[in-house]
């Protein structure tokens, strides 16, 4: 008589399996107001990461050049966007036939979607830096909203699409409504948001009582 499978105890027991099952097929949480893609919280962790080093290290001010980096990872950055995009779409179109296993499938599919992100953040980053750094007055004034705006553009985004969400629009027109709204919808309520808010702490200052000399 075979012994049934056995349960898997310790540190690689079920509850880390249920975890590895979540990143790998992904699960959507439901509320009121919005659906959230469980498997999106670990890499906008890492890419938020990411950029709070790259900020601490001064690398996007450094005036040090590596050209052959650069054409390095853009001559290469197709190979983990393919590697990506050829999981996922067997993952839709046969999703009951893995190209190796389940699991392994799920790994390269995440392992192509963080590396592929990453060579084409560090092409996007890079090249602006490159070849199209030009500081004029838009530019600025753009660059001291950039970081309130990527806080708030999710949720202006949201409210967009719901608003075309029943439209009779085609898709091909709806993106590029949904693209160029969120972005100036988000920099118009972060500009006058910051107005706003120095306006007040420029009024506080003018009614704070004087302070009294130091002796």
């Amino acid at each position: 008589m075979s012994a049934g499978p056995r349960r898997m105890r310790g540190p690689i027991g079920p509850a880390p399996l249920r975890a590895v099952r979540v990143v790998t097929r992904g699960t959507t949480e439901k509320t009121p107001l919005l659906d959230f893609q469980n498997e999106r919280l670990v890499p906008y962790l890492l890419v938020f990461l990411l950029g709070s080093l790259c900020a601490r290290q001064g690398l996007l001010h450094s005036e040090r050049r590596s050209m052959k980096l650069y054409i390095a990872v853009s001559a290469t950055a197709w190979i983990p966007v393919t590697l990506y995009l050829v999981m996922l779409l067997n993952f839709f179109l046969r999703p009951e036939t893995p190209i190796i296993s389940g699991r392994i499938d799920g790994l390269l599919l995440w392992f192509g979607l963080s590396l592929s992100m990453l060579a084409l953040l560090y092409c996007t980053v890079t090249t602006f830096k490159y070849f199209v750094h030009r500081q004029r007055r838009l530019g600025a004034s753009l660059s001291t909203l950039a970081y309130n705006v990527y806080i708030v553009h999710v949720v202006i985004l949201g409210l967009i699409a719901w608003a075309l969400l029943d439209t009779d629009l085609p898709v091909l027109l709806k993106y590029p409504i949904l693209a160029l709204a969120t972005y100036s919808g988000s920099n118009i309520v972060v500009f006058f948001t910051s107005a706003a808010a120095r306006h007040l702490r420029a009024g506080r200052r003018r009614l704070a009582p004087p302070r009294a000399a130091s002796r």
